[in-house]
C-alpha cells in the first residue's frame, strides 16, 4: 500500500499533532484495521461509519478537522476523496463554503 491510502499526513510529521492520530499506520495495524478504510465507496455506509466512528474518539479530531478544512480550498478532486477529521467529502466541501460565505458576508459588512 502506497501513503496515498492513510489518512492526511500521518505518516508525516509525528512531532506534530498528527502524532497522536489514531489514523495513523502503526495504530491501525495495531487495531488490525484496513487504510482503506478512510476511502471506503461512497455506497459502503458500514465501512464510512466505522471511519467516523474512529475519527470520533481521536484526541487531535479537531485540529485534524481544522487542518483538512484548511486545506479544502486547495485540494484538487482527488485528494478531497475519503474521511478526514471526521467528516466526509461532502461535509468538509459544505463546511467549507459555510465558513468561506461568512468571510465574504463579514467582509462586506464592514466595507458597507
Amino acid at each position: 500500500m502506497t501513503a496515498s491510502h492513510y489518512a492526511p499526513d500521518t505518516l508525516e510529521r509525528a512531532d506534530t499533532w498528527r502524532g497522536d492520530a489514531l489514523c495513523r499506520p502503526d495504530r491501525l495495524r495495531a487495531e488490525k484495521i484496513s487504510p482503506d478504510i478512510w476511502y471506503a465507496e461512497k455506497t459502503d455506509l458500514v465501512t464510512r461509519r466505522e471511519a467516523l466512528s474512529i475519527c470520533e474518539r481521536c484526541p487531535v479530531r479537531a485540529k485534524c478537522e481544522e487542518d483538512s478544512l484548511a486545506r479544502e480550498g486547495k485540494a484538487s478532486a482527488k485528494s478531497r476523496y475519503g474521511i478526514r477529521g471526521g467528516r466526509t467529502e461532502w461535509q468538509r466541501y459544505t463546511e467549507y463554503r459555510r465558513r468561506a460565505q461568512r468571510v465574504k458576508d463579514a467582509e462586506s459588512a464592514k466595507s458597507a
